[in-house]
């Protein structure tokens, strides 16, 4: 039998001794400490959407676009070349540069068309193409890094496959051009 000394209230986080009038080779009961829970709201409950995911671009960025006359398609330079030596002919720079601005201007062009639909999305992409003596990209190949839209890539490789390069010199190149596409609240690197 328990005395009454036995049923007090116990402090959470206290051990219970036994009671002086109960036999010791008993074992005493657990504490049990009950927590105080919230108190019950009631009223409507708010359950959050989820973010929807941001729209996916178009697999074909160029659909229903008007394509510009890209002004560095008409880019005349005259490039004049000072150096010690072991530097490419005159005529190989300016192509080169020419060249350079064409894929730039396409790159960009379908930036703009892609961040319509993915604002901050933010990669690299880097083009190389072959391109014959008559000026035509013969191979174009198309190298992404980041979280860039597939779309975006099938752009440039249109625009790129489709533009006239120089062929004022009569010879075949590669091109090659890579573009850092920066989120839209990045600052830009000087």
């Amino acid at each position: 039998m328990i005395a009454a000394s036995a049923c007090a209230a116990v402090p959470a986080g206290s051990v219970r001794e036994p009671s002086p009038g109960v036999p010791s080779d008993e074992t005493p009961a657990p504490v049990l400490v009950v927590a105080a829970s919230p108190p019950v709201q009631s009223g409507k409950v708010a359950i959050e959407e989820p973010t929807p995911a941001p729209p996916s671009p178009p697999l074909d960025l160029l659909a229903g676009v008007q394509v510009p006359k890209f002004p560095a398609d008409n880019l005349n330079t005259a490039i004049g070349v000072g150096c010690g030596g072991g530097c490419p002919p005159a005529y190989v720079l300016e192509t080169n540069h020419r060249d350079d601005g064409q894929i730039e201007a396409r790159v960009r062009f379908c930036e703009k068309l892609a961040r319509k639909h993915l604002p901050n999305m933010r990669g690299s992409v880097s083009v190389r193409a072959q391109i014959d003596v008559a000026g035509r990209a013969r191979r174009v190949v198309i190298d992404k890094d980041g979280d860039l839209p597939p779309a975006l890539t099938a752009c440039v490789q249109r625009l790129v496959e489709t533009a006239t390069f120089s062929s004022k010199y009569n010879y075949e190149r590669e091109a090659v051009r890579t573009d850092e596409l920066k989120a839209v609240d990045e600052p830009e690197e000087k």
